[in-house]
């Protein structure tokens, strides 16, 4: 990954709980598996109307890791902090993580496959036969409900779309653009537009770790996606 340098967006909103182990955990990483790219690489904090002390410590943070870029936003939003994380990235290659649920190996994976032009996105799927989903059991089943859905309404070809993704920020930045939804389904909105417009989707398989509690509950969430979904296919031509 010599001289491709690398911009990571992690959306942070209520993280005061695991936000220093979890960055300390992932600078670690970074320097035992991106040591000539260490330097060149830059994380954007996209802090999103937190009532904790999230931005409190991701300050500190940033004074004890260069690489740091801190953004805020006044309200709690995930489409927008993902979308203002990207717009503000000075790199050709982005990632997407969320701050308990991030991969150095994935990440060099999948940059290595846009450099060799056989992606525009590379996606870490769940799904996938070689991947490791440690997941409760509702999780892992709303997952798979969730990409059943997304095959029979927007025919979609891959295998997931909500988690981790690299990508060249140069062919995304229009798509994400036209994005418009704001809330978790955003990431799942550019993927689906993605391949709309015909871009070289590939997907990687994962493990996943459930760390903690998911931050909203499963209930509350289902009627916002499934109003975001019927939106975005209103929305696509």
């Amino acid at each position: 990954m010599q001289n491709k340098k690398i911009s990571i967006v992690i959306p942070v909103y209520n993280e005061g709980p695991i936000l220093k182990k979890e960055i300390n955990n992932l600078f670690q990483e970074i320097s035992h598996k991106l040591p000539s790219e260490y330097n060149n690489l830059e994380l954007i904090l996209v802090e999103n109307g937190s009532t904790d002390n999230t931005l409190e410590i991701a300050k500190k943070l940033a004074s004890q890791f260069a690489q740091i870029k801190i953004a805020v936003l006044d309200n709690p939003s995930y489409g927008k902090a993902i979308k203002y994380g990207v717009s503000i990235a000075s790199t050709k290659y982005i990632a997407i993580c969320n701050i308990d649920f991030w991969d150095i190996n994935f990440l060099k994976q999948g940059v290595d496959l846009i450099t060799k032009n056989s992606a525009d996105i590379v996606v870490a799927s769940k799904t996938l036969k070689d991947s490791r989903d440690k997941r409760n059991f509702i999780r892992r089943l709303i997952t798979k409900g969730f990409n059943l859905f997304l095959k029979l309404c927007f025919h979609y070809q891959g295998t997931d779309t909500h988690g981790l993704k690299v990508f060249d920020r140069k062919k995304l930045i229009p798509i994400i653009d036209e994005c418009i939804t704001e809330e978790e389904v955003f990431d799942t909105e550019f993927i689906i537009r993605a391949q709309y417009k015909g871009l070289k989707i590939k997907e990687l398989p994962i493990t996943v770790v459930e760390k903690r509690k998911s931050t909203y509950g499963i209930l509350k969430r289902i009627c916002p996606t499934i109003k975001d979904l019927f939106i975005i296919k209103k929305s696509l031509k």
